[in-house]
């Protein structure tokens, strides 16, 4: 990938065999978006010459000639362009046998897809503007519908905020169109099922809470 000045945007979706980057037609040549071209509300300010990256839902068309090709994960900008902060919430509830904790199953591949991002617990990245605090009450409240104080537990190396909270009561979860399904499971299984290592050390960071 070789950005041009004007370059606003980069979007990308997840797909089962890598994911994609968005080219459009200009002339006789394939570029980036720019960001008023892409159509797409959720956005992530990044610095540098891309300025914005976008994640497309599966089915998104851009109304215009285009082509989807597949990330260069050794490109220095592509791994700069990824290398985004955000927070995530490891919501759990008091089961019978101990802990259990909340994990969310992303629609944009599938009901049967087990792979990595397949069950995370709520999260995502920072909007333009925003503290990891916000970004870990709004993603939960988007994600699942739930609004509940936070305690921060982790901050990772690329400062991606890792928060908790415990649901009693009669909270209901709710989910939004990017996850199809949610799970009760126990922290080992939430261990297990959440991929890449990542995600599960946020919810082993998250442990000591749960009492």
């Amino acid at each position: 990938m070789d950005p041009a000045a004007d370059v606003s945007a980069l979007v990308w979706r997840r797909k089962l065999g890598g994911d994609e980057l968005l080219e459009v037609a200009d002339g006789k040549s394939w570029r980036l978006p720019r960001l008023g071209e892409v159509g797409l509300a959720h956005v992530i300010r990044i610095e540098g010459p891309i300025g914005a990256l976008v994640a497309a839902p599966h089915d998104f068309d851009p109304g215009r000639l285009h082509r989807w090709v597949r990330i260069d994960a050794s490109d220095p900008e592509i791994v700069r362009a990824f290398h985004q902060t955000g927070a995530a919430t490891v919501v759990w509830r008091r089961g019978p046998d101990g802990p259990e904790i909340l994990v969310l199953h992303r629609s944009s591949e599938g009901p049967d897809y087990d792979g990595d991002w397949a069950w995370t617990p709520p999260g995502g990245g920072l909007d333009p503007g925003e503290t990891h605090e916000e970004c870990a009450a709004r993603e939960l409240l988007e994600e699942a519908g739930l609004d509940l104080p936070l305690t921060r537990v982790l901050d990772h190396p690329n400062e991606f905020a890792a928060f908790v909270c415990e649901l009693t009561g009669d909270g209901e979860v709710v989910l939004s169109d990017e996850h199809d399904r949610f799970e009760w499971v126990s922290f080992d299984e939430a261990c297990r099922r959440c991929r890449p290592e990542r995600v599960a050390e946020t919810i082993r960071s998250a442990r000591r809470h749960m009492s």
